[in-house]
């Protein structure tokens, strides 16, 4: 036969007293459940403090030579002429994270000239053609009308001119700017930044010494080769040099 098994009230609705019996009764097993607990809240607190403490770089330009440009070099590949293409940037870094770091690498994304639906649309257009740094022959300076030059530093390169150079160390609140150069080797077609209203879209991308990335975009206006020089007479060349 079968048993029945009735609860009472007083089992259904267990009161504190009962609660303080089964801990007491279980104290083994509830000093295992707080011994766990308090581990997972520390490494909980741990993580979070770890993720909180890093450096966040803010990228923005500074008035100063930043332009992108495209010139015909006179050599023809088939039916097409050959071009180069450069972009300098007067670029500030400001570290405005928890934790100090050091700028490690900047490299700069642009977008290719070209309509037609095919790869290159897709990982040129839809994404970028990301260029590393590039050394600049001379350095960057702006003939005054008195007659005497200004110089602008350098960002990641030693100036030949200027005695001091940027410290890529960033602790809290710090900046750090200069000019940063870019510059593509031969192409031939739509191997060029896209154009809209005189200036073309780029994309910065920096990485810290923790490996983490920080990026700016930014609109850059583009000038012609003689304007260029005027603020770099060996700009567009580090490729027939190196």
């Amino acid at each position: 036969m079968a048993r029945l098994f009735v609860l009472s009230v007083s089992e259904m609705n267990p009161t504190a007293s009962d609660f303080i019996r089964w801990c007491n009764d279980n104290s083994g097993f509830v000093s295992i459940i707080l011994f766990v607990a308090t581990l997972v809240v520390a490494w909980a607190g741990g993580l979070f403090k770890l993720l909180r403490h890093k450096p966040r770089f803010v990228l923005s330009l500074s008035p100063g030579p930043t332009f992108a440009c495209t010139y015909l070099t006179g050599v023809k590949f088939g039916e097409y002429d050959v071009t180069r293409t450069f972009f300098a940037l007067y670029l500030t870094i400001s570290n405005r994270g928890s934790a100090a770091g050091t700028i490690q690498t900047a490299q700069l994304g642009y977008k290719w000239s070209i309509n037609r639906l095919n790869w290159y649309f897709l990982r040129y257009v839809l994404g970028w053609c990301w260029l590393p740094t590039m050394i600049s022959i001379m350095d960057f300076h702006y003939m005054l009308k008195s007659g005497g030059a200004k110089f602008y530093p350098f960002l990641m390169q030693r100036s030949t001119v200027l005695p001091e150079q940027s410290d890529l160390y960033l602790p809290i609140g710090k900046s750090a700017h200069g000019v940063i150069y870019f510059e593509q080797p031969d192409a031939w077609g739509g191997c060029q930044p896209r154009v809209k209203a005189g200036k073309t879209l780029v994309k910065m991308r920096v990485t810290d010494s923790f490996g983490g990335t920080h990026t700016g975009r930014f609109w850059l206006p583009v000038v012609t080769l003689e304007q260029a020089r005027k603020y770099n007479p060996s700009i567009g060349t580090t490729h027939d040099e190196v």
